[in-house]
């Protein structure tokens, strides 16, 4: 590499990292993609119940600096306890969510938001053997609400920490249907997302190299 070319790099570095520190961290027109990692408790017909892991993908798009559209992707686990038999039962999720969300603060570092959503989940339950079915297992509906905050570590990188409470639209997610009341759930997520530009940026940018390379005295 020349030393023209290593020259040139190294500015269009820099005009970056001093571009990235001037704009606004939810962007309208700012898409994230990333993973995430899910801690689920179920509220079911059982009293014990135990806290579960699982994980999936996570998008987000900003439509307006204050509003936007996330989606997940996720397989979730639960765990609870027959308290007759004192049998334990794992029941899976897999479910496709989508929320707009109210971001509160979408030029700081941290951004403090609160969102609502709809799901569509396939459960199934089993013991821990494996093999023990659970009366049940089919498609669902779920109503989603809930909050959090995004970190941004730059432009490009940010982590959030997601907690929601998820409204089922079935009672047999413990294989027991009893009382009126469909069964529910508490979801916590921590999720790390890598962020494209949006056409502003990148004009911006381009401005800014234009500007670093003018001649003096000219417009």
């Amino acid at each position: 590499m020349s030393t023209r070319m290593l020259r040139y790099c190294l500015v269009f570095a820099l005009v970056l990292l001093v571009s990235v520190a001037g704009f606004g961290q939810m962007r309208s027109g700012k898409f994230g993609v990333g993973l995430a990692g899910t801690a689920s408790l179920l509220q079911c017909d059982y009293s014990k119940t135990d806290m579960k892991y699982g994980g999936g993908i996570s998008l987000s798009y900003s439509m307006t600096e204050y509003l936007g559209l996330r989606s997940t992707f996720l397989f979730d686990q639960m765990q609870f306890t027959n308290g007759i038999t004192g049998e334990k039962f794992n029941t899976n999720v897999f479910s496709g969510n989508a929320y707009l969300s109210l971001d509160m603060m979408p030029n700081s570092s941290i951004n403090p938001f609160v969102l609502a959503g709809v799901g569509r989940a396939y459960f199934d339950g089993k013991g821990l053997d494996g093999v023990t079915d659970l009366v049940g297992s089919s498609f669902d509906l779920h109503m989603i609400a809930g909050g959090g905050f995004d970190i941004f570590m730059n432009e490009f990188i940010s982590a959030t920490v997601m907690g929601e409470y998820v409204i089922t639209g079935n009672d047999w997610y413990d294989g027991l249907k009893a009382g009126g009341a469909s069964d529910s759930y508490a979801r916590i997520s921590l999720q790390f997302r890598y962020y494209f530009f949006d056409e502003g940026f990148v004009s911006q940018m381009l401005e800014a190299l234009k500007e670093r390379y003018r001649p003096k005295g000219k417009k």
